[in-house]
C-alpha cells in the first residue's frame, strides 16, 4: 500500500514539474518580448519545441499561448511604422525575423503585414510625389499620382483632403490657361487642356461649352487651311491637316467628306497634268461624284454616241477613275434604211483573216427616227483583250473594214483615217498614263 502511494506521489510531482516548466518557458518568452528582445523570445520558443522532455500536447499548448504574443509584437511593429517611429527597412527586418518560427499561422501574419508595410511605403511615395507635383503647378499629374494611393491606407485620407484643394486650383488655372491659348490662336492646346480637365469635372457645363466653342473654331480654321492646300495642289499637306484635326477631335463626317473631295481633286489634277499635251485633240468630261475623267477624240462626245446617216464609227473612249483606266472602242453605223439587228461585228485588217468581238445580248444600242436607223456598242477591253491587242495594227493599216452582221443583211464600212488617227492618239495617251498594256493582257500574261 505504501508502494502504491509512493508511485502516485511521484507522478503528481512530475506532472506539476512539467507544467511549471512550460509556464516558465512562456514567461521567459513574454519577458523577452517586453524587453524588446524578440530574437531571444524566438530562440527560447524554438528551443522549447526541440526539448524532448515536453510532450506534443505540451508543445501545442505552448504554441497556442505563444503565437498570440508573437502576433501582438508584429502588430506593435506595424503601429510603430505607421506612426513613423521606425523606417521601412527596420519594419521589414523586425517583421521578417518571425519567419524563423516557421509555422503557417505565424508565417501568414508575417506575409500579411509585410504586404501592408509595402502598401504604406508605396502610398507615402505617391503622396510625397503628388504633393510635390501640385507645388510645381503640375495639377493633373499631381491628381493622377494621388489617385494611385491605396484607399485602405491612412495616407489616402490625407491625399483626399489635398486633392480637393488641388482640384479647385487646377480648375481655375486651367480655364485661364485655355483662354490664353485660345486667344493666341493655339486652339489645339486649349482643347487638350480642357479635355484633361474634364476627366476630373465630367459633368461641368462650363467646360463642355468652352470645348464645343473651341472645337467649332478649330474645325473652321483647319478646314480653311486644308482647302487652301488643296487649291494649291498640295494634297499631302491638305490630308495631313485633316489628319491633325481628326487626332484632336476624333474622326468626323466633315473631315471624311473633305478627304473624299481632295482624293477626287488629286486624282483629276494628276491626270490633267499628264493629259495636258493632248488637251487640244480630245474632249473631256469630269464626273466629280465618281472622280472619273472620260475622254474621246475632239470630234466625239464622252457621254453621248452621235452617228450620222451613212457613217460608220470605230473610235476610242477612255475612262480614268481611282479604280483604274478602261479603254473602250465605240463601234456603230447609221443609214437611211431599216435596222439590220446587229448580231456580230467583224474587223478585217488589210490581208489578215477577219476577227470579231465579244458581244452579249443587250450590248447593242439602237435608235430609229425620221433621219434613219442607228446601232452602236461600246466594246470593252476587259472583254476583248486579245482583239484590242490589234488596235495598233488597225491604226497602221492601209485598209481596215468593219462589218456589222445582222439576221438578214450586213453592212461593211471602211475605218476612216480620222478614226485611225484617234486610235493612235489614244494609244499614245495610254503610254503617257503608264498603261502601255491593257490590264486584261497584263493580268493574263500577254
Amino acid at each position: 500500500m505504501k508502494f502504491v502511494k509512493l508511485i502516485f506521489t511521484f507522478s503528481v510531482l512530475v506532472f506539476l514539474t512539467s507544467c511549471q516548466s512550460v509556464t516558465d518557458e512562456v514567461d521567459s518568452i513574454t519577458t523577452y518580448l517586453q524587453e524588446d528582445k524578440p530574437q531571444d523570445a524566438i530562440e527560447t520558443f524554438l528551443s522549447a519545441l526541440e526539448n524532448s522532455a515536453y510532450s506534443e500536447e505540451e508543445k501545442n499548448e505552448m504554441k497556442a499561448t505563444t503565437f498570440p504574443l508573437f502576433n501582438e509584437d508584429i502588430i506593435d511593429i506595424m503601429q510603430n511604422y505607421k506612426e513613423e517611429k521606425i523606417d521601412y527597412d527596420t519594419a521589414i527586418l523586425q517583421i521578417k525575423q518571425y519567419e524563423a518560427v516557421n509555422h503557417p499561422e505565424v508565417l501568414e501574419v508575417v506575409n500579411n503585414h509585410i504586404t501592408e508595410v509595402n502598401s504604406i511605403k508605396e502610398a507615402r511615395g505617391f503622396l510625397e510625389a503628388g504633393l510635390q507635383l501640385a507645388e510645381d503647378k503640375e495639377y493633373k499629374k499631381a491628381l493622377d499620382t494621388l489617385l494611385k494611393i491605396n484607399r485602405e491606407t491612412v495616407e489616402y485620407d490625407t491625399a483626399f483632403e489635398k486633392m480637393q484643394e488641388i482640384k479647385s486650383e487646377y480648375y481655375e488655372v486651367t480655364l485661364n490657361k485655355a483662354d490664353e491659348f485660345f486667344g493666341n490662336g493655339e486652339y489645339e492646346k486649349a482643347i487638350l487642356l480642357l479635355e484633361d480637365l474634364k476627366v476630373y469635372f465630367p459633368l461641368n457645363p462650363a467646360i463642355d461649352q468652352d470645348i464645343s466653342y473651341y472645337i467649332e473654331t478649330l474645325i473652321q480654321i483647319k478646314i480653311n487651311e486644308a482647302d487652301r492646300f488643296a487649291l494649291d495642289n498640295k494634297f499631302a499637306d491638305a490630308f495631313a491637316t485633316l489628319d491633325s484635326l481628326d487626332s484632336i477631335i476624333g474622326p468626323s463626317d466633315i473631315t471624311a467628306s473633305r478627304k473624299e473631295q481632295y482624293a477626287s481633286l488629286e486624282h483629276v489634277n494628276k491626270y490633267e497634268l499628264i493629259l495636258s499635251p493632248f488637251v487640244d485633240q480630245i474632249n473631256q468630261f469630269h464626273d466629280k461624284e465618281y472622280a472619273t475623267i472620260y475622254l474621246t477624240p475632239k470630234n466625239r462626245y464622252p457621254l453621248v454616241e452621235e452617228l450620222a446617216t451613212g457613217e460608220a464609227a470605230f473610235y476610242p473612249r477612255l475612262s480614268i477613275s481611282p479604280e483604274g483606266t478602261v479603254l473602250e472602242m465605240v463601234a456603230g453605223y447609221g443609214h437611211s434604211e431599216e435596222l439590220i439587228q446587229v448580231q456580230d461585228i467583224l474587223i478585217k485588217i488589210d490581208d489578215m483573216e477577219p476577227f470579231d468581238f465579244y458581244l452579249e445580248d443587250g450590248d447593242i444600242q439602237q435608235k430609229q427616227d425620221e433621219t434613219g436607223a442607228y446601232e452602236w456598242v461600246r466594246l470593252d477591253e476587259r472583254e476583248n483583250g486579245l482583239q484590242f491587242l490589234l488596235l495598233q495594227s488597225i491604226a497602221d493599216s492601209l485598209t481596215t473594214e468593219i462589218t456589222f452582221e445582222g439576221y438578214s443583211q450586213s453592212k461593211t464600212f471602211q475605218v476612216t483615217a480620222q478614226d485611225k488617227a484617234a486610235i493612235n492618239l489614244f494609244l499614245d495617251i495610254l503610254e503617257a498614263l503608264g498603261e502601255g498594256k491593257f490590264r486584261f493582257l497584263e493580268n493574263n500574261g500577254y
